[in-house]
Protein backbone atom coordinates (compact mmCIF):
# COMPACT_ATOMS: atom_id res chain seq x y z
CA UNK A 1 0.00 0.00 0.00
CA UNK A 2 2.82 2.40 0.91
CA UNK A 3 4.59 1.63 -2.36
CA UNK A 4 1.34 2.22 -4.25
CA UNK A 5 0.93 5.65 -2.64
CA UNK A 6 4.50 6.52 -3.55
CA UNK A 7 3.82 5.49 -7.13
CA UNK A 8 0.66 7.63 -7.30
CA UNK A 9 2.52 10.59 -5.79
CA UNK A 10 5.35 10.19 -8.29
CA UNK A 11 2.89 10.07 -11.19
CA UNK A 12 1.26 13.27 -9.95
CA UNK A 13 4.63 14.99 -9.77
CA UNK A 14 5.44 13.89 -13.31
CA UNK A 15 2.02 15.07 -14.46
CA UNK A 16 2.54 18.55 -12.99
CA UNK A 17 6.09 18.70 -14.36
CA UNK A 18 4.86 17.87 -17.86
CA UNK A 19 1.94 20.28 -17.48
CA UNK A 20 4.25 23.09 -16.39
CA UNK A 21 6.74 22.39 -19.16
CA UNK A 22 4.07 22.27 -21.84
CA UNK A 23 2.55 25.55 -20.66
CA UNK A 24 5.97 27.18 -20.54
CA UNK A 25 6.60 26.08 -24.12
CA UNK A 26 3.16 27.37 -25.09
CA UNK A 27 4.00 30.73 -23.55
CA UNK A 28 7.31 30.91 -25.39
CA UNK A 29 5.61 29.90 -28.64
CA UNK A 30 3.01 32.63 -28.23
CA UNK A 31 5.31 35.23 -26.74
CA UNK A 32 4.87 38.73 -28.11
CA UNK A 33 7.15 41.43 -26.82
CA UNK A 34 5.00 44.24 -25.45
CA UNK A 35 8.10 46.42 -25.68
CA UNK A 36 7.40 46.72 -29.41
CA UNK A 37 4.09 48.49 -28.75
CA UNK A 38 3.95 52.27 -29.06
CA UNK A 39 1.67 52.90 -26.09
CA UNK A 40 1.57 56.61 -26.83
CA UNK A 41 -0.41 55.85 -29.99
CA UNK A 42 -3.00 53.41 -28.64
CA UNK A 43 -6.37 54.62 -29.90
CA UNK A 44 -8.57 51.50 -29.90
CA UNK A 45 -8.34 48.30 -27.84
CA UNK A 46 -10.24 45.15 -28.80
CA UNK A 47 -10.65 42.22 -26.38
CA UNK A 48 -11.47 38.80 -27.83
CA UNK A 49 -12.59 35.47 -26.37
CA UNK A 50 -14.68 32.59 -27.69
CA UNK A 51 -18.30 33.59 -27.15
CA UNK A 52 -18.04 37.22 -25.95
CA UNK A 53 -20.30 36.52 -22.98
CA UNK A 54 -17.89 36.33 -20.01
CA UNK A 55 -14.21 37.17 -20.32
CA UNK A 56 -13.92 39.69 -23.14
CA UNK A 57 -16.99 41.81 -22.23
CA UNK A 58 -15.79 42.00 -18.62
CA UNK A 59 -12.33 43.04 -19.85
CA UNK A 60 -13.92 45.65 -22.13
CA UNK A 61 -16.01 47.23 -19.42
CA UNK A 62 -13.39 47.28 -16.69
CA UNK A 63 -10.72 48.59 -19.08
CA UNK A 64 -13.06 51.33 -20.29
CA UNK A 65 -13.76 52.37 -16.70
CA UNK A 66 -10.06 52.53 -15.84
CA UNK A 67 -9.22 54.45 -19.03
CA UNK A 68 -12.03 56.95 -18.52
CA UNK A 69 -10.62 57.72 -15.08
CA UNK A 70 -7.61 59.25 -16.87
CA UNK A 71 -9.73 60.97 -19.56
CA UNK A 72 -7.68 59.28 -22.27
CA UNK A 73 -8.91 59.26 -25.91
CA UNK A 74 -8.96 55.45 -26.15
CA UNK A 75 -11.91 53.38 -27.38
CA UNK A 76 -12.52 49.85 -26.10
CA UNK A 77 -14.69 47.07 -27.56
CA UNK A 78 -14.95 43.29 -27.31
CA UNK A 79 -16.06 40.43 -29.52
CA UNK A 80 -15.99 36.65 -29.82
CA UNK A 81 -14.52 34.33 -32.40
CA UNK A 82 -17.61 32.10 -32.23
CA UNK A 83 -20.08 34.60 -30.79
CA UNK A 84 -23.83 34.15 -31.23
CA UNK A 85 -25.90 37.32 -30.86
CA UNK A 86 -28.79 35.24 -29.49
CA UNK A 87 -26.78 34.44 -26.37
CA UNK A 88 -26.29 36.47 -23.21
CA UNK A 89 -23.94 36.49 -20.25
CA UNK A 90 -24.76 33.65 -17.81
CA UNK A 91 -26.25 34.67 -14.48
CA UNK A 92 -23.17 33.55 -12.55
CA UNK A 93 -21.07 35.89 -14.68
CA UNK A 94 -23.52 38.74 -14.20
CA UNK A 95 -23.58 38.24 -10.43
CA UNK A 96 -19.82 37.92 -9.98
CA UNK A 97 -19.12 40.91 -12.24
CA UNK A 98 -21.17 43.16 -9.95
CA UNK A 99 -18.59 42.52 -7.24
CA UNK A 100 -16.19 44.50 -9.42
CA UNK A 101 -18.76 47.18 -10.19
CA UNK A 102 -19.34 45.84 -13.70
CA UNK A 103 -22.79 45.26 -15.26
CA UNK A 104 -23.09 42.45 -17.80
CA UNK A 105 -26.84 41.86 -17.69
CA UNK A 106 -27.57 43.90 -20.82
CA UNK A 107 -24.51 42.81 -22.77
CA UNK A 108 -25.11 41.09 -26.09
CA UNK A 109 -22.27 39.28 -27.86
CA UNK A 110 -20.69 40.44 -31.10
CA UNK A 111 -18.79 38.25 -33.55
CA UNK A 112 -15.38 39.45 -34.65
CA UNK A 113 -14.92 40.60 -38.24
CA UNK A 114 -12.13 42.03 -40.36
CA UNK A 115 -13.30 45.63 -39.98
CA UNK A 116 -13.01 45.36 -36.20
CA UNK A 117 -9.46 44.07 -36.48
CA UNK A 118 -8.49 46.62 -39.12
CA UNK A 119 -9.66 49.60 -37.06
CA UNK A 120 -8.17 48.65 -33.68
CA UNK A 121 -4.62 49.24 -32.49
CA UNK A 122 -4.45 46.30 -30.07
CA UNK A 123 -6.23 42.96 -30.42
CA UNK A 124 -6.04 41.08 -27.12
CA UNK A 125 -7.05 37.45 -26.71
CA UNK A 126 -7.77 35.59 -23.47
CA UNK A 127 -6.37 32.18 -24.38
CA UNK A 128 -3.55 30.80 -26.50
CA UNK A 129 -6.18 29.27 -28.79
CA UNK A 130 -7.60 32.75 -29.47
CA UNK A 131 -4.11 34.09 -30.15
CA UNK A 132 -3.38 31.37 -32.70
CA UNK A 133 -6.84 31.57 -34.32
CA UNK A 134 -6.63 35.35 -34.67
CA UNK A 135 -3.20 35.17 -36.25
CA UNK A 136 -4.46 32.53 -38.67
CA UNK A 137 -7.61 34.47 -39.57
CA UNK A 138 -5.88 37.85 -39.86
CA UNK A 139 -2.17 37.24 -40.62
CA UNK A 140 -1.72 40.78 -41.95
CA UNK A 141 -2.51 42.12 -38.47
CA UNK A 142 -0.30 39.69 -36.54
CA UNK A 143 1.75 42.52 -35.03
CA UNK A 144 -1.39 43.83 -33.27
CA UNK A 145 -2.37 40.54 -31.67
CA UNK A 146 -1.41 39.83 -28.06
CA UNK A 147 -2.62 37.91 -25.03
CA UNK A 148 -4.01 39.63 -21.96
CA UNK A 149 -1.58 37.67 -19.77
CA UNK A 150 1.29 39.48 -21.48
CA UNK A 151 0.30 42.53 -19.46
CA UNK A 152 0.26 40.72 -16.12
CA UNK A 153 2.73 37.89 -16.68
CA UNK A 154 4.64 38.38 -13.42
CA UNK A 155 1.66 37.19 -11.37
CA UNK A 156 1.00 33.97 -13.22
CA UNK A 157 2.73 30.68 -14.03
CA UNK A 158 0.62 30.04 -17.12
CA UNK A 159 -0.60 32.26 -19.89
CA UNK A 160 -4.24 31.32 -20.46
CA UNK A 161 -7.20 32.96 -18.79
CA UNK A 162 -9.42 29.91 -18.59
CA UNK A 163 -13.06 29.95 -19.68
CA UNK A 164 -15.32 29.94 -16.57
CA UNK A 165 -18.45 29.04 -18.56
CA UNK A 166 -20.40 26.10 -17.08
CA UNK A 167 -18.11 26.01 -14.05
CA UNK A 168 -18.82 26.82 -10.37
CA UNK A 169 -19.74 30.47 -9.58
CA UNK A 170 -16.48 31.18 -7.77
CA UNK A 171 -14.62 30.37 -10.98
CA UNK A 172 -16.07 33.52 -12.51
CA UNK A 173 -14.81 35.59 -9.60
CA UNK A 174 -11.26 34.25 -9.91
CA UNK A 175 -11.37 34.72 -13.67
CA UNK A 176 -12.56 38.33 -13.37
CA UNK A 177 -9.93 39.00 -10.71
CA UNK A 178 -7.21 37.80 -13.08
CA UNK A 179 -8.60 39.91 -15.91
CA UNK A 180 -8.77 43.01 -13.71
CA UNK A 181 -5.15 42.56 -12.66
CA UNK A 182 -3.93 42.17 -16.24
CA UNK A 183 -6.02 45.13 -17.41
CA UNK A 184 -4.33 47.22 -14.71
CA UNK A 185 -1.00 46.33 -16.28
CA UNK A 186 -2.27 47.23 -19.74
CA UNK A 187 -3.79 50.55 -18.69
CA UNK A 188 -0.69 51.50 -16.72
CA UNK A 189 1.41 51.13 -19.86
CA UNK A 190 -1.05 53.16 -21.92
CA UNK A 191 -1.02 55.89 -19.27
CA UNK A 192 2.76 55.91 -19.22
CA UNK A 193 2.91 56.14 -23.01
CA UNK A 194 0.49 59.04 -23.14
CA UNK A 195 2.20 60.78 -20.26
CA UNK A 196 5.62 60.58 -21.89
CA UNK A 197 4.34 62.10 -25.14
CA UNK A 198 1.67 64.31 -23.65
CA UNK A 199 3.02 67.62 -24.90
CA UNK A 200 3.50 66.45 -28.48
CA UNK A 201 0.69 63.94 -28.96
CA UNK A 202 -2.04 65.39 -31.14
CA UNK A 203 -5.45 65.62 -29.54
CA UNK A 204 -4.40 65.67 -25.89
CA UNK A 205 -5.00 68.72 -23.72
CA UNK A 206 -4.07 70.22 -20.39
CA UNK A 207 -7.07 68.58 -18.71
CA UNK A 208 -5.86 65.13 -19.77
CA UNK A 209 -2.39 65.96 -18.49
CA UNK A 210 -3.80 67.07 -15.14
CA UNK A 211 -6.05 64.00 -14.83
CA UNK A 212 -3.09 61.69 -15.37
CA UNK A 213 -0.77 63.56 -13.04
CA UNK A 214 -3.34 63.77 -10.25
CA UNK A 215 -4.69 60.23 -10.49
CA UNK A 216 -3.72 58.16 -7.41
CA UNK A 217 -3.11 55.05 -9.52
CA UNK A 218 -0.67 56.99 -11.67
CA UNK A 219 1.21 58.23 -8.62
CA UNK A 220 1.39 54.68 -7.27
CA UNK A 221 2.55 53.16 -10.56
CA UNK A 222 5.05 55.75 -11.74
CA UNK A 223 6.10 57.82 -8.71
Amino acid sequence: MHRLKQCVSFKRQIKWLVYGTVNTLRYVAASRSINTIDFSDIQRIHFVCKGNICRSPFAEKIALRKIKAFNLPVEVISSGIDADQANASPQDAVHQATKFGIELDEHRPKKINRRMVDTHTLIIGMHLVHFLQLRKLYPEFADRIFLLRHFGWNRFRFIDIQDPFNKPPETFFYCFSDISYCVDGLVSRVVEGYQEHLQTKKGLNDQTNQNIADHPQFRDWWA
